[in-house]
């Protein structure tokens, strides 16, 4: 599964999101995505350097025709190649007002904790359903230089509870790397399903004017895919909603114990 995230001091919204793509249709993936890059002329296709035409990228010059094009292509491609999207969005401001901070001691200071580590259990339900067998293999986005060390140690921390709790499943989770977007097609094309949701998190929990290219890309990655199942599914958890999940985690004894146990573990 390949996953990007968001949670720059600066964002309103953290966010992660991630695609499922089987390890046997990489190869195809990467060559068409090296078709269209060498059509369309870019390097590294970043969705909101792109959309922004930021002066000072490879997409300076680009006109909304040219844009749209390689938006929709894309698009066509991670669904093409891509078996399942998962996203899940938390406004900061609710997160830091109404989670205990017992819980944020164990699950993470940070808002990026919370979204990734409820994409790796949305991961394991998806799996647990189509049976599968055989264990993800992890590919996260490695974005900002500034935070990539903060986001680097809560990923770990994510997956080693993960891994914690799973004691009859041993290396479930071990399997993981922190890519460069650049190096990774299937990185790319999963930017794009970030930046979507991401502007529709915005738009959920603040209001903001959702841009047509991100209504357009949204409304595509949310249809059905050939098996007639929701390729996307996507999560903005409201402030309600998530009060009632902190304090029911709160009050679960299996959730009391795992916290005892963890801390114990990891005094630090």
């Amino acid at each position: 599964s390949d996953v990007c995230s968001s949670d720059l001091p600066k964002q309103a919204v953290a966010i992660a999101s991630a695609v499922i793509i089987p390890a046997k249709r990489i190869v195809a993936l990467d060559s068409e995505w090296a078709s269209l890059a060498a059509k369309e002329g870019f390097t590294d296709f970043h969705t909101s350097v792109c959309i922004a035409k930021n002066p000072k990228s490879e997409f300076a010059n680009w006109d909304d025709d040219r844009t749209s094009r390689v938006a929709a292509r894309i698009r066509q491609i991670l669904r093409k190649y891509g078996t399942k999207a998962f996203s899940f969005a938390v406004n900061k401001v609710d997160y830091d007002e109404v989670v205990p901070s017992e819980i944020k001691e164990v699950g993470g200071k940070y808002h990026y904790t919370w979204a990734i580590r409820n994409v790796v259990s949305a991961l394991d339900r998806w799996a647990e359903h189509a049976r599968m067998t055989i264990p993800f293999e992890y590919v996260f986005d490695w974005m900002d230089k500034k935070s990539q060390g903060e986001a680097k140690a809560e990923v770990e921390i994510v997956l080693a509870q993960a891994e914690s709790v799973n004691p009859h499943d041993p290396g479930r989770y071990t399997n993981y790397s922190f890519g460069k977007r650049r190096d990774i097609p299937a990185l790319q094309c999963t930017d794009m399903l970030a930046w979507s949701c991401y502007q529709f998190a915005l738009h959920k929990f603040a209001g903001t004017p959702l841009k047509f290219m991100a209504e357009q890309s949204f409304n595509e990655f949310e249809k059905n895919g050939l098996d007639d199942q929701e390729w996307l599914t996507a999560v903005t958890i409201t402030r309600d909603h998530l009060k009632d999940w902190g304090e029911r985690e709160l009050n679960d004894p299996r959730g009391q114990l795992r916290r005892k146990e963890w801390l114990a573990a990891h005094p630090k």
